[in-house]
């Protein structure tokens, strides 16, 4: 051995400034031991009173302490320096407190002793962590089957034909752990029309590390369960996969009210939506298209429409007109028949929603009705391969109760718009609906630059009848006129009644030819209708024509004006006549 050097004292061991007693100086070799060695290293002499040390053999140098209180742990370490004082080599394992916190837990050191001589040489490693590592290991089995016994969780783990080889004792999926062990993995998956409730990979065959994936099994009493499923493979040495483990856990229960939640969240914004929509409108064909617009947008529908039925003159049975449709596809808006087939059913059952199939598509209709008698029904049709879901029917049948308010609250500000615009007794346009609708018109033929014209009428001597007949016939024949004139003009054409006995007609591209005509026509239809009506030799009327022409600045009033002076003119020529005014020059 080279490089010896004699130490002489080494302050902090046994106290500071503790020097060796000089009979027992040695010579080391420093680099070697007290410098690299990773542990405590010390040297005793053959009495075993400590020669010296380095820092890390504090916690075997403390007991070596007269004083220590750990008495088992120092009087086994001074067994060791007894057997090496004679000449044995000593190897073997020392517990003791810590020194620093005497209330904590205890260290573990492997401790070496080789006698030299007139010494004694001592070496060890702290060997706490390896111990408690080996520990733990040997309970792990027994901690795991614990910890997955009393867990909520469902543990698990496939083999490489994705069949389970283990399963915790409490099974899944209403599965004992014995009905699963053995059984492929991939069977429990629920099969599903909607792509979206499934993970697009089985996870109890995991190839790669997965993290609570949302997986919907089907039980063993055919109920459908969501799991959260985390899993990681399982690689042989080649790197080979040979299956996966993991744990899953029931959120049924939790995706459950998360979707009540959902449904009602959509029911709230839907049914605002819906009332809203109306009550923003002032047009109540506005009201029913906006209502029919958040209904499709709400169910994913392609196409909404509100059918209203009407029963017409002389028919025993109702029939339905399509009140407001929306859709994504405005071009392609037509009611299929299997749709319009439903919708008498659908008004005898209120508020209950029903699902069709046919080849044109997927579509759900629903009654609409105010205090117990059908409105109208809604249709709804998706033309995509999914039909309607059952969240969507249930948004429906939900809220069939805001829709009903919603149409009803349309419909009666119609009627009151079609009330304050109608003539009652007549059935007419009265002067306010019909100036409304005349002012448009007029308008649009002016920009399209079409003609238009316009009758005045005048019953003649009207008052006689009532002073002969009395005013129960009066109103007959007022009510007569009506029928005439509503007969004998075409859909676009308008009819008002004034006032009184006065009458008009705003006719749609009528020309002269066409006026002289209608005039002769409706003369003849009143005198023939009021014999009807029992009165002698029927009645006469006066009317007055005035014609609008291609490119005319003339307003309504110019118009209404014109029309006025010309019955005025068939009145002064002797009344039973018409009269034409003559057409302005064009601008």
């Amino acid at each position: 051995m080279t490089r010896w050097r004699k130490i002489l004292e080494f302050p902090g061991l046994g106290g500071p400034g503790r020097a060796a007693e000089p009979q027992h100086a040695v010579r080391v070799q420093t680099e070697s031991l007290f410098s690299d060695y990773p542990g405590g290293v010390f040297i005793l002499n053959e009495d075993g009173r400590l020669v010296v040390a380095n820092s890390a053999a504090a916690p075997i140098v403390a007991l070596l302490d007269a004083e220590n209180l750990d008495t088992e742990a120092a009087e086994k370490l001074r067994h060791a320096i007894g057997r090496a004082s004679r000449g044995d080599v000593y190897f073997g394992r020392i517990v003791c407190q810590r020194q620093d916190d005497p209330h904590g837990g205890s260290r573990t050191f492997d401790l070496t002793l080789m006698p030299g001589g007139p010494v004694i040489l001592g070496l060890f490693q702290e060997a706490t962590l390896e111990r408690n590592l080996m520990t733990a290991l040997k309970a792990s089995r027994e901690l795991f089957r614990d910890l997955v016994s009393c867990s909520s969780d469902f543990a698990w783990e496939t083999d490489i034909a994705g069949a389970f080889t283990y399963v915790s004792r409490s099974g899944a999926a209403s599965y004992t752990a014995q009905d699963l062990i053995g059984r492929q993995a991939a069977n429990l998956m629920y099969l599903s029309d909607d792509e979206e409730a499934m993970p697009t990979a089985c996870p109890f065959l995991a190839r790669d590390i997965v993290t609570e994936a949302e997986a919907w099994l089907t039980g063993a009493d055919g109920a459908q369960l969501c799991f959260l499923v985390s899993a990681m493979p399982i690689f042989d040495e080649a790197g080979h996969w040979r299956g996966a483990r993991g744990t899953a856990r029931d959120v049924t229960e939790i995706r459950a009210r998360e979707r009540e939640l959902a449904q009602a969240r959509s029911l709230e914004a839907l049914s605002h939506a819906i009332i809203t929509s109306v009550l923003s409108e002032r047009d109540p064909s506005r009201m029913l298209l906006a209502a029919t617009d958040a209904l499709r947008k709400a169910v994913g529908a392609s196409s909404c429409w509100f059918l209203e039925r009407e029963l017409g003159r002389g028919d025993s049975t109702p029939r339905w007109r399509i009140a407001a449709v929306s859709g994504a596809d405005e071009e392609a808006l037509d009611l299929p028949p299997f749709l319009l087939r439903a919708a008498e059913d659908a008004a005898e059952d209120l508020e209950e929603p029903r699902r069709l199939i046919n080849e044109a598509g997927h579509g759900v209709v629903l009654g609409i009705g105010r205090q117990g008698a059908a409105l109208g029904v809604v249709a709804l049709l998706c033309d995509s391969p999914a039909a309607p879901d059952r969240d969507a029917v249930s948004l429906i049948r939900a809220i069939a109760g805001h829709l009903s308010v919603a149409f009803s609250q349309a419909l009666l500000v119609r009627e009151l718009q079609e009330s304050s615009h109608s003539d009652p007794l007549s059935g007419l346009l009265n002067r306010r609906g019909f100036l409304n609708q005349a002012h448009r018109r007029l308008e649009q033929h002016r920009r399209m630059g079409r003609q238009a014209s316009l009758f005045y009428l005048d019953l003649d001597d009207f008052k006689g009848i009532n002073d002969r007949y009395g005013h129960a016939k009066g109103d007959a024949t007022i009510h007569m006129v009506g029928e005439v004139l509503s007969a004998m003009t075409r859909a676009g054409d308008l009819v008002v009644r004034f006032g009184g006995d006065e009458f008009g007609v705003f006719f749609e591209e009528a020309d002269i030819g066409h006026l002289t005509r209608k005039a002769e026509q409706i003369s003849n239809a009143i005198r023939d209708g009021a014999r009807a009506l029992g009165i002698e030799g029927g009645t006469g009327v006066s009317i007055g024509a005035a014609t609008f022409a291609r490119g005319s600045t003339e307003s309504l009033e110019d118009l209404i004006a014109k029309a006025d002076r010309a019955l005025y003119a068939a009145k002064a020529a002797g009344k039973k006549c018409y009269r034409i005014a003559e057409e302005p020059e064009a601008a």
